[in-house]
């Protein structure tokens, strides 16, 4: 009995990590900044997600999310850039369902929302 559970408390703590992972992105003007700050303690847990923007002279605006990916890289997280300045932020999580962001920026306005597909 003693070995199974010295055996169950290695496995367990195998199963816990501090993972940490940071995307930055610039518009193409270098006006915006993105951040993409998140961070996970257990293997199939979400990520526990920051975005941030920074953009022309206001405030730094924050949005918090779960993401359910196995990772956050440029493999599956996406900057979409249009002509006028916003982007369109989209992550595919573990599912393949993408969840979009829309980030509307420019001298006049700051706005980030999550968006339905």
């Amino acid at each position: 009995m003693k070995y199974i559970t010295i055996v169950l408390l290695i496995a367990l703590s195998a199963c816990k990590l501090n993972q940490s992972k940071t995307i930055e992105e610039d518009s193409p003007n270098k006006k915006v900044h993105i951040t993409l700050s998140a961070t996970k303690t257990m293997i199939g847990e979400p990520w526990e997600c920051q975005l941030k923007v920074k953009a022309y002279s206001f405030e730094e605006g924050l949005l918090k999310f779960e993401i359910s990916a196995d990772e956050l890289s440029s493999e599956n997280v996406h900057f979409n850039w249009e002509p006028n300045g916003n982007c369109m932020i989209e992550i595919v999580q573990r599912d393949k369902d993408i969840r979009t962001f829309k980030l509307i920026a420019n001298e006049q306005e700051l706005q980030l929302a999550e968006v339905s597909n």
